[in-house]
């Protein structure tokens, strides 16, 4: 296992603390573990907002949380993947103990109040389109998580930790 891009345009990420575990189908070393204090993969910048149809992305995540953490309500909880917000620009997913999963986005948050089970497998998608950010659960349609659309940054982009809030790590296996 690595954290190398798949599709060939070589967005490699450089893995910082994670471990190599086990996958949702039990196969070893496809899934990274992440302590829940420090560890991430880091992508650099990224620009997939701006590539392809411009302010349209899809992201798609297999997590299984070994806890949710304890987030004051003020929090976006733990970082599940994103860049930085610069401006109120960017992308956030997060995993927070009261609101369960969410996004941050142009200056406001949007969360589901769905939650995980803990120890078990579930799969986030968020799509932004020019209508704003839906979500789907296990590949079922949840609902619309903001009517906002989120613009590109030049800031890393990592999975499992936020690099200016570092009480924000997840833990868990992605």
């Amino acid at each position: 296992g690595n954290a190398n891009d798949e599709s060939g345009n070589g967005n490699n990420g450089t893995v910082n603390g994670a471990t190599l575990t086990t996958d949702r189908f039990g196969n070893s070393g496809k899934a990274y573990s992440f302590d829940g204090v420090n560890d991430y993969i880091d992508f650099g910048n990224l620009d997939y907002i701006s590539t392809g149809t411009p302010n349209e992305y899809t992201v798609s995540l297999w997590i299984n949380p070994s806890s949710l953490g304890n987030y004051p309500t003020n929090s976006m909880g733990s970082l599940l993947f994103g860049d930085e917000i610069s401006s109120n620009n960017g992308v956030l997913m997060s995993l927070h103990n009261q609101f369960g999963f969410g996004i941050y986005t142009v200056g406001n948050a949007g969360f589901c109040n769905c939650f995980p089970t803990l120890n078990e497998w579930i799969n986030y998608t968020i799509t932004q389109k020019s209508t704003g950010i839906e979500l789907y659960i296990n590949g079922n349609y949840l609902g619309s998580l903001s009517n906002s659309i989120n613009t590109e940054t030049s800031e890393p982009t990592r999975i499992g930790y936020f690099y200016q809030l570092q009480t924000r790590a997840f833990d868990g296996k992605i």
